[in-house]
């Protein structure tokens, strides 16, 4: 019960990680599930047949270190590191399910892995932070302006940027938004005054939300 209440910690960092190499939410979703379930099943399971043979038995230790960074691969060698685990290793009955060479070492990775893959996903936020805001507030405004769209829309844009008046209610100056690489809404500018009805029109993954 130790490895499944530790293994939500270091599952969720590990997840969002595995995201950053998708532009697409449902796609990272779908190939996170997929590698975690290959994972689990198979590469457990390989290294423990790999450690009944002499001849690839140090190639099981190994790749058995190797693994551990993957919170999958802990949870499941443990498990499977019971009673019958310990005969196939050839590990004493009377040892116990947390010394080093049974589930110690797969306890200690556990604990280790959800402070590694925070980190990781620290640095990578801010890398794409940085990335994002690498342009100032008036570069952007300075290519909203010059782009070619609609005339309403680079009026808009003109009239924020130019306007020094405190009236409007609301006033947008070049709303950007990424989606780790994706840019998701590029330099909007609007402004909207008292008693004016306001709406934002686009199709379905335009950036209205």
């Amino acid at each position: 019960w130790v490895f499944l209440l530790l293994f939500p910690f270091s599952m969720i960092p590990f997840t969002y990680v595995i995201s950053f190499g998708f532009a697409k939410e449902n796609v990272s979703f779908q190939v996170s599930y997929i590698v975690n379930m290959l994972i689990g099943l198979m590469l457990p399971s390989l290294t423990l047949i790999l450690t009944l043979f002499e001849s690839t038995r140090t190639a099981a230790m190994v790749l058995d270190y190797i693994f551990m960074i993957l919170p999958s691969y802990n949870c499941l060698r443990a498990l499977m590191s019971s009673n019958v685990g310990k005969i196939l290793m050839g590990i004493s009955g009377d040892t116990s399910v947390f010394a080093w060479n049974v589930n110690g070492k797969n306890l200690f990775f556990m604990l280790v892995d959800p402070f590694f893959y925070l980190v990781l996903l620290l640095a990578l936020e801010l890398l794409v932070l940085r990335s994002s805001t690498r342009d100032t507030l008036d570069e952007q405004l300075e290519r909203q302006i010059l782009r070619e769209e609609e005339e309403d829309v680079a009026a808009e844009a003109k009239f924020v940027q130019d306007s020094t008046s405190k009236s409007s209610l609301v006033v947008g100056r070049c709303l950007a938004k990424h989606f780790y690489k994706v840019k998701a809404v590029d330099g909007v500018s609007f402004h909207v005054d008292r008693g004016q009805v306001f709406g934002l029109l686009g199709v379905n993954g335009a950036g209205k939300s």
